[in-house]
């Protein structure tokens, strides 16, 4: 996984999106579905790349976590969590499931 640092939920989205995460993920009857192309997905068919956490401020009132995923099938986007969504508890059972990638770490060789 990557370490990235973003400010707000806004930033966050648009740096998300020149990085080719495009997509946007729902989380309906138990799987995630892309609203662009209606494909759902289960925790099997998707790897947790990110995610960052949030708490509230003066544009976003409620705390919320932001997941970037790819799919097998290779879409890359995003969900979005946050803390008094009922369907967000849910969201958060589900992710808890999905693999998350190991973080790169740059070895560079001594001499």
């Amino acid at each position: 996984m990557n370490l990235n640092t973003y400010s707000n939920l806004t930033q966050t989205i648009k740096a998300l999106q020149k990085r080719g995460f495009n997509k946007i993920f729902n989380f309906r009857e138990g799987k995630l579905k892309c609203i662009q192309n209606n494909k759902t997905y289960s925790q099997q068919d998707l790897l947790i790349v990110e995610y960052h956490r949030f708490q509230r401020d003066k544009n976003h009132p409620e705390s919320s976590i932001i997941f970037i995923v790819v799919s097998k099938d290779g879409e890359r986007g995003y969900v979005i969590s946050s803390e008094k969504n009922m369907a967000s508890k849910k969201l958060l059972q589900f992710m808890d499931k999905v693999k998350v990638q190991p973080r790169q770490v740059n070895q560079t060789s001594s001499r």
